[in-house]
């Protein structure tokens, strides 16, 4: 992995051993894993593994990334966007609102329009907002049916920013893309790290322990990849973690318990976003057959 070590052996000893899994990871990759494996639940493993995807989505930021805020009251496609940036002196003004962001303090990662785009798709840019920032409302919203231990947000925002909030590149095809690639990379690979901590602990655990521990390999084989994208090998890969996932949903999480109970609520979260992966995967299909 680009001369890093693997984080896995590292989960899987202090797995095995009955020690946190706390040692410092080297990778976003190894965050997410390392913290999947610490998760008390799905909801929670979700979570680390959709900040670890921010983290490398924007590996240079140094304080917590909360969300990638890109969902409007019309939808996410760009031409749905109607946040708008608008240029001052030394300064930009973001107005509009969000329908969802991840609660917590850090930064936000805020999709807006620039003002006075040309026709046809908008020109987009990614703004740093923290979230004390004067002008930017959150409003807490109710607990969701499944992961409801995962608290967020909507977002109203009339704020000002030095320019040097705006982020290098175009937002759509710099962020709000790959991001989609990574956050399904990092939260199955974290997820699976918390379904891997309840396997290791149970009679049937080794074919489980080995199917996980191959499948964690490919997918920080494809993290690793200089920019990451949803093409055929990891369309298999997340193949694989999901029938990994049907395979825990009929073993490991049957029981009267808590674990149990929780993944029966929360395992919806694993089929977020399955249509979109489904139409990028047939697009990375006839990539391959062209």
């Amino acid at each position: 992995m680009h001369g890093s070590r693997s984080s896995i052996p590292d989960l899987l000893h202090a797995l095995r051993h009955g020690a946190d899994a706390t040692r410092p990871a080297h990778t976003s990759f190894g965050q997410a894993v390392l913290d999947g494996a610490k998760a008390k639940s799905v909801g929670k493993a979700f979570q680390a593994g959709y900040q670890a995807a921010l983290q490398a989505l924007v590996p240079n930021e140094t304080s917590p990334l909360v969300a990638l805020c890109v969902t409007e009251e019309q939808g996410q496609h760009p031409k749905l966007i109607e946040t708008l940036l608008t240029y001052l002196d030394n300064t930009i003004t973001i107005r509009g609102a969000k329908k969802w962001a991840m609660a917590g303090d850090g930064v936000l990662l805020i999709v807006a329009k620039e003002e006075g785009a040309k026709e046809g798709r908008p020109s987009l840019r990614i703004v740093r907002v923290p979230t004390d920032t004067p002008g930017l409302e959150r409003i807490a919203m109710p607990p969701t049916r499944f992961i409801p231990d995962v608290p967020h947000t909507r977002l109203q925002l009339d704020i000002t920013l030095p320019q040097t909030a705006i982020l290098p590149g175009d937002g759509y095809a710099d962020y709000v893309k790959p991001f989609r690639t990574l956050e399904d990379i990092h939260v199955h690979a974290s997820v699976m790290a918390y379904t891997l901590q309840v396997a290791l602990f149970t009679p049937f655990s080794r074919p489980l322990t080995e199917a996980a521990t191959g499948i964690l390999l490919a997918l920080e084989a494809h993290a690793a990849r200089p920019a990451p994208t949803l093409d055929v090998a990891l369309t298999g890969t997340l193949s694989l973690a999901h029938r990994f996932f049907g395979e825990a949903d009929t073993t490991l999480f049957q029981r009267e318990d808590e674990a149990s109970r929780g993944w029966q609520r929360d395992k919806p979260i694993l089929l977020l976003g399955a249509a979109a992966r489904e139409a990028r995967a047939n697009k990375a299909w006839a990539v391959q057959a062209g």
